[in-house]
């Protein structure tokens, strides 16, 4: 069966039996995205597209005597569950629930640890279970599970406006940095899932830059050790991760100043083409292990205007002469871009679960 670009060329019989139902009985998804700092539960109607009807936040800390402190996983899913619970009660049966996380996430429906977040590094979150909760709560209805990123690449390839695709890769950049992938218009799953952000990566090599900065050495290298504790735990290690070294914390270390203050830093610092480089070798090595046919970035960290264009002039750089498609070199503002849901639609993702 050919796979469909996006929502305005459906014709599986699927999506007519859906859009049939759809005008005979009330069809109500429900989307739970759980984020570092809060989780959304979201409730939509329809699915052609889906339109978003009712949403509650709930948040991973709490003020206790003046100081903010982490809430309880279980409380925060808990939250989510009664949410669900009370919506359903006043408005309808859910047709389905859809959840996404940040990971790593187990997706292996015979693993014993099936949708749980695992290794996370988010302190107090490894091994929580996510999914039990909610099909204890709603027995009858349909529920999925992956990671918040992978259903952002399905999102894009369904609604990003990319053309006539199959396939797309979305980075995020924020505390963490998330890769998701889909093709053939499915998210990619394997023995786990993508997670790109800890790929290996050379360090920058700054050159031409006539002043000395604290986290470059003596030859302009890199000598920020990374902040990834997997992957960056020895001083000066050859090939940390890219998300180690590009993560919204890296980028605060080297400028010396608290993360809340990065809007602040000036758009000609050089910390920017450093961090700009290590992107860059993440596009290349989706590029060249699963050749999407566009790469979308989105976070917090892509709010910086000038990242973009310095991320795809480092790739071209990286990639040299070895593809002559188009796309990459005098169309690579079409391949590298910016998401256009950097404010998170929770009404998108829901349609897509």
């Amino acid at each position: 069966m050919a796979s469909l670009p996006n929502f305005d060329r459906l014709n599986t019989e699927f999506y007519r039996n859906q859009e049939k139902a759809h005008l005979e009985q009330r069809l109500l998804f429900a989307s739970v995205e759980g984020g570092g700092q809060s989780w959304l539960c979201l409730v939509s109607e329809g699915v052609n597209p889906p339109k978003a009807i009712d949403s509650k936040r709930f948040y991973t800390t709490e003020k206790k005597d003046g100081k903010t402190v982490p809430r309880k996983p279980s409380a925060v899913i808990k939250d989510c569950v009664q949410w669900l619970q009370s919506f359903e009660k006043r408005e309808g049966k859910l047709a389905s629930i859809g959840i996404v996380s940040f990971g790593p996430c187990d997706l292996n429906h015979a693993s014993e640890h099936y949708g749980k977040i695992t290794t996370t590094p988010k302190e107090g979150w490894q091994f929580t279970s996510v999914v039990q909760p909610f099909q204890t709560a709603f027995r009858n209805v349909p529920i999925g599970f992956d990671t918040d990123v992978n259903m952002v690449a399905v999102s894009e390839y369904m609604y990003g406006g990319h053309g006539e695709i199959t396939s797309s890769s979305y980075i995020t950049v924020g505390t963490g940095i998330g890769v998701g992938m889909c093709t053939n218009g499915k998210p990619v799953h394997g023995m786990v899932h993508p997670e790109g952000g800890h790929i290996r990566v050379p360090r920058y090599h700054a050159i031409g830059l006539d002043k000395k900065l604290p986290w470059l050495d003596e030859k302009g290298v890199d000598n920020y050790q990374g902040n990834c504790k997997f992957h960056c735990k020895k001083p000066m290690v050859p090939f940390p991760c890219v998300e180690g070294m590009a993560n919204s914390d890296a980028i605060a270390d080297r400028l010396g100043i608290d993360k809340a203050q990065l809007p602040d830093a000036p758009d000609d610092d050089p910390v920017w083409d450093c961090v700009a480089y290590y992107l860059a070798q993440l596009c290349m090595s989706i590029t060249f292990l699963m050749s999407p046919e566009v790469i979308v970035i989105g976070g917090g960290v892509m709010k910086r205007k000038t990242l973009l264009p310095l991320i795809r002039k480092h790739f071209q750089n990286l990639l040299g002469d070895y593809f002559k498609n188009d796309i990459y070199h005098k169309d690579v503002d079409k391949y590298i871009v910016r998401s256009k849901f950097d404010a998170v639609k929770g009404d998108v993702h829901a349609g897509v679960m």
